[in-house]
């Protein structure tokens, strides 16, 4: 807006009579020199005079190969001292020679230019200014010798040198407001993008940056004030950022209309790859390569790209895109600003300010267009987001409404709950409670019975004189069932009565031979004519268990096969080791050969208490389950295999842990066969026991 409300002022002031500016755009004549081989000295030749071909109007030459020389011939007169300033009005000019009549001939030139140092120029600025020597009455000739890489299109302006320093600082407050509306719009556009994550708002930062690289190295800012010691850097920057702005320009147009992004188009994103692998190529040709033909192409390229993306925009828009229409409005005074920049570039077209500064407004114009377009899709965004967030607020008190009242009935259906579960507890305290009283009864009331078996029994044992044979077997029995019955009895009272869980396990070493024998000792007196073998290892091998727990168990299961198989049969009990890891597990097996168990009973075998239709003998049922809880608790398994009519085989498996201490023997737990004074029974058949009630029972 400065810039335009600027422009009509300023262009009225140049134009007016003895300003102290005058434009050379007449005068011109021109000479090439592809090989560089001319000298001043030879320009004075008449040959060499004659091939000077004049211009119609400023040096408009396109790029040009080797070196041009320019000849101009200035009118007399100057200001204040004659003095004037030459002013090539284009700052990527590589270097400008200026020879200026003397005495005797041409004199020796001043050379400057971007590719030389900043102190070589008669003033620090970013085109090239020369200051002319006061000119005499009569009309002056110099020659001006240009050369290098960029386009050779500049106008050329006399300055007085009052006018001039006036100039400046209105072209400084100009640019400044051209380089100001950049960097605006790529720190909010920077800001957006890091708010909102919307791919517009980065790409057009993007695009504004490249544009404000190429703005600042093109016309000469960045050279003048940063990069005046690095030549070398200053071209790059400036080629870098003209070639890549054109891919930069394209990837945002193509994805603010659509056409690429998660819904493109194929080709449009084919045409992009295109363009900045072309971009990229050039860069690399023209600073790696030097290749003298890459600006030139690049330059044709570009200006052919822009009727193609007048025409992509057009069919947008005759698609009913209205990004794209929005798009071509703001594109349109920039193409054609474009267009007439490059064609002055190529050398189609003469130097003129509206062709340098015209790109530059419409630059500006299209920026401020396009930032206004990406703050209109914010602004829609935004206004989506607030009606979302009123309708999620809405949502939300109404979910809180509802949820409050599920709270208070849930909260209802706990209370109830609680006190159904806090009853509960009541009464499971009030059974657990009945429960230790009842087995403390038991306890109680079991123990005094079998105090008085035990000792009636010894009694009978001991008797003088001795009883028959006969009657001395069926007494051992009775000592030895009386014995094994307190064992289990005080094993089970020990733990927490009444919890249902399997008795603790304490291991400690045991040899596998002394569990076996002790497991038989009782059930050799319960047997009629059975044969009972046991198959040990020899050689006292050891393992850690619970020599009780386990006892039991094998006991239980030996006295079964007692019981329930006929006279005369084998019960054989052997014990292995599978494998040698520590994986591994002992085997036990009670093995007998009488008529099995029926099919039907083998799946209540371990439901205890349950016993099968055929048992002869008393019993509880509960035998084999307490067996399996027994060696479960030593994180073993008992399991059972059986034919019928051809024995039946009970195998317990333990773990195998390594015994860490030599084993405990324990003494096998016989009848006693040494006779000893009356009254001392209690304390020889069961160790640790009261014997008030044997004392009550009359032993």
């Amino acid at each position: 807006m400065a810039w335009l409300l600027c422009s009509g002022p300023a262009s009225a002031a140049l134009a007016a009579p003895n300003s102290g500016r005058q434009a050379l755009t007449t005068g011109w004549a021109v000479l090439m020199d592809p090989g560089e081989t001319l000298g001043p000295d030879q320009l004075a030749d008449a040959d060499v005079s004659s091939r000077f071909r004049a211009l119609p109007g400023a040096p408009s030459l396109g790029y040009v190969r080797g070196a041009a020389w320019l000849r101009l011939t200035l009118p007399p007169g100057g200001g204040a001292g004659g003095e004037r300033l030459l002013e090539l009005q284009f700052p990527p000019i590589d270097e400008a020679t200026l020879f200026w009549p003397g005495p005797a001939g041409l004199l020796p030139g001043r050379t400057a230019g971007d590719m030389h140092p900043l102190a070589q120029r008669d003033l620090p600025h970013r085109n090239i200014v020369f200051r002319v020597p006061p000119a005499g009455p009569e009309t002056q000739t110099f020659y001006l010798r240009v050369r290098g890489s960029n386009t050779q299109n500049f106008s050329v302006v006399l300055w007085e040198p009052q006018r001039f320093q006036t100039e400046v600082q209105t072209e400084q407050l100009l640019w400044g407001v051209v380089l100001a509306v950049h960097l605006v719009l790529i720190l909010s556009n920077l800001w957006f993008f890091q708010a909102t994550r919307n791919a517009p708002y980065g790409l057009f930062a993007l695009f504004t940056s490249l544009s404000f690289l190429s703005v600042v190295s093109l016309e000469g800012f960045a050279w003048r004030y940063l990069l005046h010691a690095h030549p070398a850097l200053n071209d790059a920057l400036v080629v870098a950022s003209w070639m890549m702005a054109m891919p930069a320009a394209f990837l945002f147009v193509l994805r603010f209309v659509g056409l690429v992004g998660p819904q493109g188009r194929p080709w449009a994103r084919a045409l992009l790859a295109a363009l900045a692998l072309f971009s990229a190529s050039m860069v690399l040709a023209d600073q790696l390569l030097g290749s003298p033909w890459a600006r030139p192409a690049f330059t044709a390229v570009h200006l052919l790209t822009v009727p193609l993306m007048t025409a992509i925009l057009a069919v947008q828009t005759w698609r009913g895109s209205s990004a794209a229409r929005l798009m071509l409005v703001a594109m349109l005074p920039l193409i054609v600003a474009v267009g007439a920049r490059l064609s002055r570039n190529l050398g189609l077209l003469p130097p003129h300010p509206l062709f340098d500064h015209g790109y530059y407004i419409g630059l500006v114009v299209y920026l401020l267009v396009l930032n206004y377009a990406v703050s209109r899709g914010h602004q829609a965004l935004r206004e989506a987001a607030e009606a979302a967030q009123a309708q999620a607020l809405a949502l939300s008190r109404q979910t809180t409404r509802e949820l409050e009242t599920r709270v208070a009935e849930r909260t209802a259906d706990i209370a109830a709950a609680m006190r159904q579960v806090e009853g509960s507890l009541a009464l499971e305290r009030s059974q657990r409670a009945r429960q230790r009283e009842f087995f403390a009864t038991v306890s109680h009331e079991l123990r005094t019975p079998l105090a008085v078996i035990d000792t009636s029994a010894q009694n009978l044992a001991l008797a003088n004189p001795p009883l028959p044979e006969a009657a001395r077997g069926r007494v051992d029995k009775i000592l030895a069932a009386a014995q094994r019955q307190a064992a289990l009895l005080d094993r089970q009272l020990r733990d927490e009565p009444g919890t249902g869980e399997a008795p603790a396990a304490h291991p400690r070493p045991c040899v596998v031979a002394d569990l076996l024998r002790e497991a038989t000792a009782s059930a050799r007196l319960l047997g009629d004519g059975h044969r009972l073998q046991i198959d040990a290892p020899a050689n006292g091998e050891s393992f850690d268990c619970d020599p009780e727990l386990t006892r039991l168990a094998l006991a239980n299961l030996v006295e079964n096969a007692v019981k329930y198989t006929p006279a005369g049969t084998t019960v054989t009990v052997r014990a292995r080791r599978e494998g040698q890891r520590a994986t591994d597990a002992l085997l036990i097996e009670v093995a007998d050969d009488g008529p099995g168990i029926p099919a039907t009973e083998r799946a209540h075998l371990f439901r205890g208490p349950w016993r099968g239709a055929a048992a002869g003998v008393a019993g509880t049922g509960m035998g084999l389950t307490l067996a399996q809880r027994m060696v479960e608790a030593q994180g073993g398994t008992l399991e059972m295999t059986d034919q019928e009519g051809a024995g039946t085989v009970f195998r317990i498996r333990l773990p195998v842990r390594p015994a860490e201490h030599p084993p405990v023997l324990t003494p096998p737990r016989s009848p006693p066969r040494t006779r000893s004074p009356r009254g001392a029974g209690c304390a020889a058949a069961v160790p640790g026991r009261c014997c008030a009630a044997s004392a009550r029972a009359g032993g």
